[in-house]
């Protein structure tokens, strides 16, 4: 059975983190950079077994049919994992309608978007409804 804090102990500990504005879950934003830094190298390093969506299903067939040459979920300078990397720096993004139309994502695509086109990287966000219409051309 778990012992319950003294309530001294309970007041040392609330002011030792008083004034310290990471204790409580705030991060500085050179903390949060690190922590999407290292989430991109761990997502690309292999560990994480990811089933792929039908969109990229579709598109790395036609890749292949192609003959495009591409590397799959690779991490671009610290800032995003990319579905695709085209020779060129030509990325494409399958995005599923659900995740990527909710407010928050939808931000971070388009901050992400930025960040990649500025950086002269050619970015081509692909999303389900688009791509069933488009299927015989998508190339």
């Amino acid at each position: 059975m778990a012992k319950s804090l003294s309530n001294e102990i309970k007041r040392r500990i609330s002011k030792g983190l008083k004034g310290n504005k990471n204790a409580v879950g705030k991060k500085t934003e050179e903390t949060k950079q690190k922590m999407r830094e290292s989430r991109i190298v761990y997502m690309s390093s292999g560990k994480v077994k990811k089933k792929d969506t039908s969109i990229e299903i579709a598109i790395e067939q036609e890749l292949k049919k192609q003959n495009i040459p591409y590397m799959k979920q690779a991490p671009i300078e610290g800032i995003a994992l990319v579905d695709f990397l085209l020779p060129n720096k030509i990325i494409i993004q399958c995005d599923g309608n659900y995740w990527h139309n909710l407010p928050a994502n939808k931000n971070r695509d388009i901050n992400q978007d930025f960040i990649l086109n500025f950086k002269v990287i050619k970015s081509l966000g692909l999303q389900r409804p688009r791509l069933k219409s488009q299927q015989r051309g998508v190339f």
